[in-house]
């Protein structure tokens, strides 16, 4: 009686947040499919005329590319989690390769005007404001960015052979990875910083403004860039809020139910 009761209050305590987090991760999706339709017809804005409200954020074009999204992550979904390994490789090596070549392409092309203010700014020995405010910012952008994925990795550590092989990938390859990301995407915002004249902090927008500033090799460049975004965004979601949402809210599938 007990098991069934937690069951339902994990529906309705979980089922409202996987929604959520999978539905603006397929946003994020969305946007990087707008950007690869955006490389092929420049004025993708023109030829899908806007009928939503400015107050909702988002263009029709936006959100027929979400459609879309959803449309392509549907399928994946449908695949046994212990299918998804091939398919997981893929996506993090993809996206591994697509973030060093925009870090060199970045730094190559940077030019003599430098970084901007993002790593640049202040004078040479000038204490940073608010310092210590931001540290914690920082901690807890990250440790939010990790809290849904702390919350589910137990949904596939149980696919692990041996209880210290999901211990050992975990702690070896999120700190790596992480500073890693992180690094790259401090460096590249400042590279183009003022080669666009604003600090692009998603990568959706940056590509955008590549494919503004741009010629045709630009917009090729963009296509595959946002294509590389369009894997990586499935590969996080799936796993992340599809999946992990449907291993929660099954009574005979979630192991911290059972228990």
């Amino acid at each position: 009686m007990f098991q069934y009761g937690e069951f339902i209050l994990r529906m309705y305590e979980e089922v409202p947040a996987n929604q959520c987090r999978y539905g603006f991760q397929a946003y994020i999706g969305g946007q990087c499919v707008y950007v690869c339709l955006k490389a092929i017809w420049p004025s993708l804005e023109q030829r899908i005329p806007n009928h939503l409200s400015p107050s909702t954020g988002i263009t029709t074009a936006q959100f027929v590319s979400y459609i879309i999204f959803m449309v392509i992550s549907l399928p994946v979904a449908y695949i046994r989690p212990h299918n998804l390994r091939m398919f997981f490789y893929i996506s993090a090596s993809v996206i591994v390769v697509f973030e060093f070549v925009l870090l060199v392409w970045a730094l190559a092309t940077m030019g003599p005007a430098g970084f901007g203010s993002t790593i640049s700014g202040g004078g040479p020995g000038e204490p940073v404001k608010d310092a210590g405010w931001l540290v914690v910012f920082g901690i807890i952008s990250t440790i939010g960015a990790i809290s849904a994925g702390i919350l589910n990795q137990n949904d596939y550590a149980r696919f692990a052979r041996k209880p210290r092989d999901a211990i050992l990938g975990q702690v070896i390859s999120f700190p790596i990875f992480s500073i890693i990301c992180s690094v790259i995407g401090v460096l590249v915002t400042a590279a183009t910083q003022k080669r666009f004249g604003e600090a692009h902090w998603d990568l959706p927008s940056l590509i955008g403004a590549i494919i503004d500033h741009g010629g045709s090799r630009s917009r090729a460049a963009a296509f595959f860039a946002g294509g590389a975004l369009v894997i990586s965004q499935i590969g996080v979601n799936i796993p992340g809020n599809a999946l992990s949402g449907g291993n929660v809210n099954h009574p005979g599938c979630s192991s911290k139910i059972l228990i």
